[in-house]
This record gives C-alpha cells, structure tokens and sequence, in this order.
C-alpha cells in the first residue's frame, strides 16, 4: 500500500505506516519530518506545491501493481473545509487504489460548531469518498478523525455528486440568507420591545384617566336610579 501523508511533521504516521506496516509514504509538509525509515520519501512543500510530486509517486503504485495510491492520512492545521477541497484536488491529480482509504484529523478551530465543520468536510469530499465515519480518540483532544472509503464512480457521476452538492450548498446559502433577512437584528428587537412598553403604559393610562372621569355612585343613587326607571309592563 502506498500512502500519502499531508501535514506529516514531525512525522508519527509516516513513521508508524513505513516501520509498522511497511508502506512506501510520500511525506508531505515544509517542517520537519524525523524519520529513519527508508521508505519515507520527505517532500518539504505544502500540498499546493507538491501535486507532481504525487503524480510521480501514484505512478509508481501502479507500476508496482497497486493500482493507484492506497491510503491518504491528513493532519494539516487548517480547518477541515479547507483540508478537504485539497484532498479532493489530490484525488483528481493522481489516480487512487480501488481499495484506498482516507484518514482525516479534523481541526476544530471553532468551539460548538464540530459537527458543523466534519458536515461540512463530508460534502466537499463525497464525490470521491464514501463510506464515512467520524471519530473521537483518545489523541483527538477537540478534534475529531474522519475516516472514508473511496467511491467507485465514473467521471460522470461524479460530476452528478459535484452538482448535487453545488445545488444543496446554493439552496443552504438562500436559506441561510433568508432567514438573516427575516431575523430583526438586536437593535431593532429592542426598539420593538421599547414600542409594546410605551404602549402598553399608554393603553393603561388612558383606562386610569378614564376611570377618573367616571361619575361616583353610591348604593343609595342606584336605588334612585332604579325606582325612577320606567316600571316594567306585566
């Protein structure tokens, strides 16, 4: 199996892939990568700059009869929408194994939203991944590790996913902006509930005026209102 590790410094997976399970790894990262296996290939770039790099190495996999890259690990210290739409412009680089797997640390840089950002990871990366799983271990800390198999799809339904994913992401887009549109913002919440105050006492001073204004009555005046009243007909 051959792996390629983003993000790979200081260089645990690519050490633990190479020693532990004897994969040639293509490491990736401009840090340092402390590895004495000489399987690990150290390519000191960011994955931006490194997609020849893996062209070369994937065709190597295939040379060696694995049919593509096997095993994509990511680390990176961005936020994982960003981390994803890398990983999908590897997988449209270089070809991947029929059996190839995806194992994503997903950076949680905002507090309360996790589940927010992996949805957000999954969808960027569903026309090529599938299968996904969302983990937390023991290392994780705040993060979380997304774990994928690779779709078997051709070209065209891929570009099918890749529409259906633009449609639901527009749709989301206008929901979202409806519903700012629609929410008053605090300013003005205040200013509503500085008008239902106003009124309200408004609405009771005008009861108390008009209470005041009323005649006074008595037990007595009512019993002289009532036997002037016109006697009811038998």
């Amino acid at each position: 199996m051959y792996a390629v590790d983003i993000g790979a410094s200081p260089g645990g997976w690519s050490d633990y892939l190479a020693t532990v399970h004897g994969c040639p790894v293509l490491a990736i990262d401009p840090g340092v990568v402390s590895c004495r296996s000489p399987l690990v290939r150290h390519v000191p770039k960011l994955l931006q700059e490194s997609f020849g790099d893996v062209r070369a190495f994937a065709a190597e996999a295939a040379e060696a009869g694995r049919g593509g890259l096997g095993l994509l690990v990511c680390d990176m210290n961005v936020r994982p929408l960003e981390a994803a739409s890398l990983i999908r412009t590897l997988c449209e680089a270089a070809p991947l194994a029929p059996d190839a797997a995806l194992i994503l640390t997903c950076k949680e840089t905002q507090a309360g939203r996790s589940k927010a950002l992996v949805a957000e990871a999954v969808a960027e990366l569903s026309d090529w991944w599938t299968d996904f799983r969302s983990l937390h271990l023991l290392s994780n800390g705040k993060e979380r590790t997304l774990i994928a198999h690779v779709l078997q799809a051709s070209p065209e339904r891929r570009a099918e996913l890749r529409a259906e994913r633009a449609a639901a992401a527009a749709e989301a887009k206008r929901a979202w902006e409806q519903k700012v549109l629609t929410t008053p913002s605090p300013a003005e919440r205040n200013k509503e509930k500085m008008e239902r105050k106003a009124k309200s006492k408004a609405t009771k001073n005008q009861a108390a005026a008009g209470d005041a204004a009323a005649p006074s009555s008595s037990p007595q005046a009512d019993a002289v209102a009532a036997a002037a009243a016109e006697p009811a007909v038998a």
